[in-house]
């Protein structure tokens, strides 16, 4: 009988330590969880391009919703601390460009 709940972000911190591959991960990771941080509204007109250092690259093709993403790039970061744990990803940095939409997880 298990005595504790784990949550999977802190078996990933876990995981990753010490591991030189981590952002490839992390990267995949916060792609997996996107949309269910953005909403079914948002998910097909923005894409995660990379977790580096902490910071979450998210792209859009349009300049207004970049913008008005940045309004909510809090609470974008503590959606994703629920999912990850720990501070995984520690910023967040919004950017204009051509999305590749390539749905790999459903």
């Amino acid at each position: 009988m298990l005595s504790k709940v784990t949550f999977l972000g802190d078996l990933v911190q876990v995981l990753l330590k010490n591991w030189s591959q981590k952002s490839q991960i992390y990267t995949g990771l916060a792609s997996y969880y996107w949309p269910q941080v953005i909403g079914d509204a948002l998910k097909d007109k923005t894409e995660v391009s990379q977790v580096k250092n902490g910071i979450l690259w998210v792209k859009t093709p349009d300049p207004a919703l970049a913008y008005n993403l940045t309004f909510f790039k809090k609470e974008i970061i503590n959606k994703y601390r629920r999912y990850l744990g720990g501070k995984t990803i520690q910023g967040l940095r919004i950017t204009v460009g051509e999305l590749n939409l390539v749905d790999d997880y459903g």
